[in-house]
Formats: structure tokens, sequence, C-alpha cells
């Protein structure tokens, strides 16, 4: 069972702080693709780049689940 594996361990500050930076890099990439299409560049960029956000999130749920 993976859910709350580093709870209570030195690892669980590790996986906290890789969740937040995930989280502010989300924010990056969604500021990015907004300024994008702001722009004008193609069209094709800003989902390159919201698909991109959505594979952090991912990892924002693994760190968090691990911790509890």
């Amino acid at each position: 069972m993976i859910y709350g594996l580093t709870k209570g361990t030195d690892f669980e500050k590790i996986c906290d702080g890789a969740a937040k930076a995930e989280a502010a890099g989300v924010m990056t990439y969604y500021a990015l693709a907004r300024m994008a299409k702001e722009q004008g560049y193609p069209e094709e960029v800003c989902p390159n780049v919201i698909t991109y956000q959505r594979y952090i999130k991912g990892h924002i749920m693994d760190y968090t689940f691990r911790n509890g």
C-alpha cells in the first residue's frame, strides 16, 4: 500500500516540498500557455503546454498520496 507510506519519515518533508514545487510549475505552465495565446503564437503551442501541465499534476497527486 502506497497511501501514507512516507508519513512520519524524513522523506515526508521531501515529498511535501516536491509537491509544492510541482504545483508552482503547473501555474507557471498555465501562465505560459495564456501568454502564448495572447501573443498570437500558433494554436498548437497552447495545447502542448496545457498537456504538460496535466502531466505534472499527476506528480502532485502521487506525492500527496504517499504522504497520506
